[in-house]
């Protein structure tokens, strides 16, 4: 297991930027695996595999990864399911929009194994709405993202946030304290969401700046 930690924190981070948050990160999780504390070396070596991974993808295009995945969908057809919400994402990242419709379109109709289709398939499907100027469509999907069934994935790290701090650099901060409060029905160990709760109703709206936007 300390070798299956190891290797999980420094394969995928050989080209992240900072070294002092993954270091925190992989020495919990070998504290965890020294206990023998299973439970808690899954969570950590997941906290590190999202840590590694998000500062690995801040140094690469989201269009090279679109078209590496795009190669991959047609190679396995039957993984479709699983990478059609992670298109519709770098496709959006990528500011291909129309192919952002299409994959989105796609996930709500392809079950997938892992992500919740229709949260990630509303929350790109209101960017292309607010790309194209339409500020009441893009709240419309929000909404709907926040009344889906979630995910294992949702449950701990959160709701997906562009198009709500999207939606938040616009003013509209009642929509998006109405998406969050939805998501509560299935975001049930992020705790970061109660306190983006908190923040609107006190009448501010929150810092999502730091926050990993795209993909949870």
């Amino acid at each position: 297991m300390r070798y299956l930690v190891l290797l999980l924190g420094y394969s995928v981070a050989a080209q992240a930027q900072d070294w002092a948050a993954i270091d925190r990160q992989l020495a919990a999780a070998q504290k965890a695996v020294e206990a023998r504390d299973l439970k808690a070396a899954m969570d950590k070596a997941s906290d590190l595999s999202r840590l590694t991974s998000t500062e690995y993808y801040k140094n690469h295009r989201p269009s090279d990864y679109l078209r590496d995945w795009e190669a991959k969908i047609v190679a396995n057809p039957a993984g479709r399911g699983r990478m059609l919400p992670q298109i519709a994402v770098l496709a959006a990242q990528s500011e291909e929009w129309e192919k952002a419709r299409r994959y989105a379109l796609d996930a709500f109709v392809t079950p997938s194994p892992i992500d919740d289709p229709a949260h990630i398939a509303n929350n790109v499907l209101g960017l292309v709405a607010l790309h194209e100027g339409n500020v009441p469509a893009a709240e419309t999907y929000l909404r709907a993202a926040g009344r889906t069934k979630g995910s294992q994935t949702l449950k701990r790290w959160g709701p997906m946030l562009a198009l709500a701090k999207a939606l938040l650099d616009k003013g509209r901060n009642d929509v998006v304290l109405e998406y969050f409060e939805a998501c509560k029905s299935f975001v049930t160990e992020n705790k970061n969401l109660d306190i983006w709760i908190a923040t609107l109703k006190g009448g501010a709206a929150p810092d999502l700046s730091r926050e990993y936007l795209w993909f949870q």
